[in-house]
């Protein structure tokens, strides 16, 4: 479903209602895979191999990776990860915020082939946090997070959040000072890379 042809249409839709419609529906269907990958195994496992629930047994698994199949498919992830990284640009709020769920989500479930995709989109992501609806900071962060643990490096993260440590924006660099808090604990190695870029900022504001 969510082909070329999906991407394109999306693409060139001047309806932002539209536009958030489509994506919404890629959004479900992601999360439906999500749950799904969870619960289908358990739910085999659960049902005893007799010849009554062979063909149920068969069906759920056959259901499951034909999910699977549908999002690995590399062409189909070549298309969304360049719809996606577009989205994150788009001037409605609603159709912006869904794209950034999609990274949280393919970020989790696609770790790997999804990396690229990640490592193209951290700069735009990263932007984000110049505004102050607490909606978008939420979201992005939890996002940045997610990314962070499944697909790409601290190493990867320094080059950017050095670039947005030297932004003129007292927002981000509020906000990003705000995330790196929370990392402090967790991601020593982070905090080392940026630690030249913190002394920096504390010496001007003498």
């Amino acid at each position: 479903k969510f082909d070329q042809f999906w991407c394109h249409k999306l693409q060139k839709e001047p309806k932002w209602e539209q536009r958030k419609k489509m994506l919404q529906d890629l959004l479900n269907e992601a999360e439906r895979l999500q749950n799904e990958l969870l619960t289908s195994p358990r739910r085999a496992g659960s049902l005893s191999m007799t010849s009554d629930n062979k063909p149920q047994i068969k069906k759920l698994l056959h259901k499951n990776q034909k999910s699977i199949s549908s999002f690995k498919n590399n062409q189909i992830q070549d298309y969304l990860q360049a719809l996606l990284k577009t989205l994150l640009n788009d001037n409605n709020l609603q159709v912006m915020l869904i794209a950034v769920k999609l990274f949280n989500i393919f970020s989790i479930k696609f770790p790997n082939t999804f990396a690229p995709a990640c490592r193209d989109a951290l700069p735009l992501l990263l932007s984000k946090l110049k505004d102050k609806k607490p909606t978008i900071i939420q979201e992005v962060t939890q996002t940045l997070n997610t990314i962070m643990t499944n697909s790409l490096s601290s190493d990867e993260f320094s080059e950017d959040l050095n670039a947005c440590l030297s932004d003129k924006s007292p927002i981000l660099k509020t906000n990003i000072f705000t995330w790196l808090l929370n990392q402090k604990s967790t991601n020593t190695q982070l905090l080392q890379n940026l630690v030249p870029a913190i002394k920096k900022l504390t010496e001007d504001s003498d």
